[in-house]
């Protein structure tokens, strides 16, 4: 699981249309519709129907978008299989390639942000990982968008999440309010952590146990607290999305669970988890 925790950037679940040439595993020529699982700054996951080898390349083209970009990738591995295919990871041969045409900041920017969103501007559509602060995490919680510069069009405009290209928009509702919320966290050494009391919704997942939405009472630029069917053990290792919406582009990022508390009176559990940092 190393490798999942050391990343050059985040890691966004987003369902695109692409198209992938090449050799399969027989060394049949194919060329065929697939699609991407997640996608980073550097590759991603992708889905297709033909059984590939390590180490091969694919040309990959992008087909949503007024810009049908082609660029050549290589197949790290096959990592899963699923009801439309294999699931491969693959890293981008051009390295200075915004094949995406997404800007992936670096990790170690990420600092005091609360949240990572993947949002596209509502005139000029471009699209950027944002770390988003507590002022624009509360717009985000309220108006479902934030308000940030556009280098593209030079100007201050409103900046909404981007919704997977296989599913048609779905509203996010927040959930009802938790019947109480913590007044504090505190790390390792006893300091009081600056939180942020918060009504969105979570995903956690966890490596061969499966995966869950979660009700967020607060947040941190270290971490969260969150209510859960589940009992956590702490030093756990999972992969939480925060903000998370069904229906919209997700950033997992990896988390360890530092406390765990039963409440009885609601059949839950209260967990709270720290996020693991990017090396500088």
């Amino acid at each position: 699981m190393g490798s999942m925790f050391m990343r050059r950037s985040d890691r966004v679940s987003l369902t695109l249309p692409i198209h992938a040439s090449g050799l399969d595993s027989d060394g049949q020529e194919f060329a065929e519709a697939a699609r991407t699982a997640v996608i980073n700054r550097h590759g991603g996951v992708i889905v297709l129907h033909r059984k590939l080898v390590a180490a091969q390349e694919l040309l990959i083209r992008r087909t949503s978008g007024a810009n049908q970009i082609e660029g050549r990738f290589r197949v790290l591995g096959e990592i899963g299989a699923q009801d439309d295919g294999y699931v491969y990871a693959v890293a981008l041969l051009d390295a200075e390639s915004n094949f995406w045409n997404i800007d992936f900041p670096s990790p170690a920017q990420s600092g005091q942000a609360l949240a990572r969103v993947l949002v596209e501007c509502s005139h000029c559509r471009r699209r950027e990982v944002a770390y988003v602060n507590e002022v624009e995490l509360k717009g985000y919680e309220v108006f479902h968008g934030i308000a940030r510069n556009c280098g593209t069009c030079a100007n201050p405009t409103i900046w909404t999440p981007v919704h997977q290209e296989n599913a048609a928009p779905q509203a996010v509702v927040p959930p009802p309010a938790p019947e109480s919320l913590q007044p504090s966290v505190t790390d390792s050494e006893g300091r009081e952590k600056n939180l942020f009391r918060t009504r969105l919704t979570g995903y956690l997942r966890q490596a061969g146990y499966g995966e869950e939405r979660v009700v967020c009472e607060n947040a941190s630029p270290e971490g969260l607290c969150f209510r859960s069917k589940k009992p956590y053990v702490e030093g756990t290792r999972v992969e939480v999305a925060f903000p998370y919406a069904e229906g919209n582009a997700n950033i997992f990022i990896p988390a360890r669970i530092t406390s765990s508390e039963k409440l009885p009176s609601a059949g839950l559990f209260r967990h709270g988890l720290e996020y693991i940092r990017y090396p500088n």
